[in-house]
């Protein structure tokens, strides 16, 4: 099967966050192996090995999404539900063609946010419209009143 351009892009900067995070833990756990045996440096062991701990768990949530992100592109009918959003707002209103971020909900209970230039979130939204037609775009049914009532 032939991937979508753009989305290769998409993937190859969860990769590099893969990698960027697996180097720091390792230098972080090396430094704080280093500092744990040099006499009266013990202090900076446990700022090494906190920035270990962090770093890994950093790693393990771009891993996390590196992997829901294949999943879209090797079968997007696994989307269930798209909608637009903006850096500090979960749901935003702007029209699909015009979003700049994107966030799609999976049927396995994840969620990938696709954050792409203009042009290619265009090309990525026809791709997955092409592919999927049976997503739901937009809010979905009852979203307002379903976050402001109590579900008992």
């Amino acid at each position: 099967m032939k991937e979508l351009r753009v989305y290769s892009h998409f993937k190859r900067r969860i990769r590099r966050g893969i990698v960027f995070f697996h180097i720091l833990w390792f230098v972080s756990v090396a430094f704080g192996g280093v500092m744990l045996v040099t006499p009266g440096r013990r202090c900076w062991a446990v700022v090494g090995l906190l920035m270990g701990i962090l770093s890994g768990l950093a790693g393990r949530h771009v891993r996390e999404r590196y992997i829901s992100a294949r999943k879209v592109s090797e079968n997007p009918q696994i989307v269930y539900w798209a909608h637009p959003s903006r850096p500090f707002e979960r749901l935003s209103n702007e029209k699909i063609e015009e979003c700049k971020q994107l966030i799609l909900h999976l049927k396995d209970g994840t969620q990938v946010e696709v954050d792409l230039p203009p042009a290619e979130m265009g090309e990525f939204i026809a791709w997955l419209k092409e592919n999927n037609p049976s997503i739901r775009w937009g809010p979905y049914d009852h979203a307002n009143e379903c976050r402001n009532s109590d579900v008992v």
